[in-house]
C-alpha cells in the first residue's frame, strides 16, 4: 500500500470522527408545548354558566295603522304601568271622530222628526182623520230612526276607541328590552314597536350538554353572580328544551330564581351550581392523558428547569373533552395538554409557542 493512499485514509477517518463529535455536540431542540395549571374546580356536571333573563316578555304594538310621531323610551329604560311609550299621528282618526259625531247628530234629528210625526198622526187617529196604515208607517219610521241613532252612537264609540289606539302605553311595570320601529315610520296594526320584560319574575338560563340532562332531574341549584360577590339565590328547574341545538348539542334549561336581589339584573352572568355538590376536583383536558404499559400518565412541567417528567395518575370521571384526576396531580402543577406523545423524560420545553432565539 502506498504512502499517499495511507495518508488519504487517515485523513478521511479523522474527518468522520470530527463529524461524529460535532453531531454529539448539537443541542437537543427545545419543544414548544401548550399547558394548563392544575387547580380545583367544581365538576362539570355540577356547575353551569348562563345569564339572567326575564320569564315574561311582551311585544307591544299599535292596534291601528298610522305614522309614528313619537317614541319616548329606549332599550334599558324602566317603565311604569300606563306610561306612554309611543304615539301615532291622530289627524285621520280625529277626522273620523268628527264624521261620526256629525252622523250621530243627523240621526238624532231624524229621530226627533219621526217622533213628532208619529205623535201628530196619533192625535189625528183619535179623531178619525188619519188612517191606521199612516200611523203604522210613522211608527216604523220612528223605530228606524232610533236604530240609526244607536248605530251612529256605536260608530262614534268605535271612532273614539280607534283614536285612543294612537297612544301606546305599558301594560305593566318593566324594562324595555328591544325597539323595532323609529319615529316617522308608517307602522301596521300589530307590528312590534317595543318589547318590555317584567322585572318581578327572572330566570337563570343555561345551556347544558345533552349527556348531562339526565343528571339534573330532582336537583336544587344555587345561582351566583360572576361579577359581584354575594349570597347565592335558590334556583329550580322550570323548563328544559325538548331538543338539543344541532351546532353545540346542548339543551337550554330555564331555572326559576327565588326572590333574586336587585343586583341580579337582566343580562347578568351567573354561575349555577348544584346545591349538593360540595367537593371540588381537578379536571384536565383529555389531550393531556397518555398510556404506557397499561398505566395512565401526564407530563408535568418543572418550571425551574423547564423540563418535563412523567406523572402517573388515577383517572376518575371522563367525558369527551376532559377527565377528573383522582390522584397523581396536585393544585399548582403545570400539565402539558398537547403533543404528549412526542415528549420524553427530561426534555426541555418552552411554554406557549416557539422559543425565543
Amino acid at each position: 500500500m502506498s504512502v499517499g493512499f495511507r495518508f488519504a485514509a487517515l485523513a478521511s477517518l479523522a474527518l468522520l470522527t470530527a463529524c461524529g463529535e460535532e453531531e454529539q455536540q448539537v443541542a437537543e431542540p427545545i419543544r414548544p408545548v401548550l399547558s394548563v395549571m392544575a387547580e380545583k374546580q367544581w365538576p362539570e356536571e355540577a356547575q353551569f354558566t348562563g345569564t339572567v333573563e326575564p320569564r315574561y316578555t311582551t311585544d307591544l304594538g299599535f292596534q291601528v295603522l298610522g305614522r309614528m310621531i313619537s317614541r319616548s323610551v329606549n332599550v334599558g329604560d324602566e317603565v311604569k304601568q300606563g306610561q306612554q311609550i309611543a304615539l301615532l299621528d291622530p289627524a285621520s282618526l280625529e277626522f273620523a271622530v268628527r264624521v261620526a259625531e256629525a252622523s250621530l247628530s243627523a240621526a238624532k234629528a231624524q229621530l226627533s222628526n219621526a217622533e213628532g210625526a208619529e205623535k201628530r198622526l196619533q192625535a189625528l187617529a183619535k179623531t178619525g182623520v188619519s188612517s191606521k196604515a199612516s200611523l203604522d208607517t210613522a211608527e216604523q219610521s220612528r223605530k228606524t230612526a232610533e236604530a240609526n241613532v244607536a248605530s251612529s252612537e256605536a260608530d262614534l264609540e268605535k271612532a273614539k276607541e280607534q283614536l285612543g289606539f294612537t297612544r301606546l302605553t305599558a301594560t305593566y311595570d318593566g324594562v324595555v328590552t328591544a325597539t323595532d320601529a323609529s319615529v316617522g315610520q308608517v307602522v301596521s296594526a300589530g307590528q312590534t314597536i317595543v318589547s318590555i320584560a317584567r322585572l318581578d319574575a327572572r330566570d337563570a338560563v343555561v345551556d347544558v350538554p345533552e349527556a348531562l340532562i339526565s343528571q339534573l332531574q330532582g336537583k336544587v341549584f344555587e345561582a351566583f353572580l360572576q361579577t359581584v360577590k354575594g349570597p347565592a339565590v335558590k334556583a329550580e328547574i322550570r323548563e328544559i328544551a325538548p331538543q338539543a341545538t344541532s351546532a353545540t348539542r346542548t339543551r337550554r334549561v330555564r331555572m326559576t330564581l327565588e326572590n333574586p336581589p336587585p343586583n341580579f339584573r337582566l343580562g347578568s352572568l351567573v354561575t349555577v351550581r348544584s346545591s349538593d355538590a360540595r367537593d371540588e376536583v381537578i379536571s384536565l383536558p383529555l389531550t393531556s392523558l397518555f398510556e404506557e404499559e397499561g398505566k395512565t400518565y401526564v407530563w408535568r412541567v418543572d418550571e425551574a428547569s423547564m423540563t418535563v417528567e412523567k406523572a402517573a395518575v388515577t383517572v376518575g370521571r371522563k367525558t369527551d373533552v376532559a377527565f377528573v384526576v383522582q390522584d397523581g396531580v396536585v393544585p399548582g402543577q403545570r400539565i402539558v395538554t398537547a403533543g404528549v406523545h412526542s415528549l420524553k423524560p427530561g426534555q426541555k420545553v418552552h411554554l406557549g409557542g416557539e422559543p425565543a432565539l
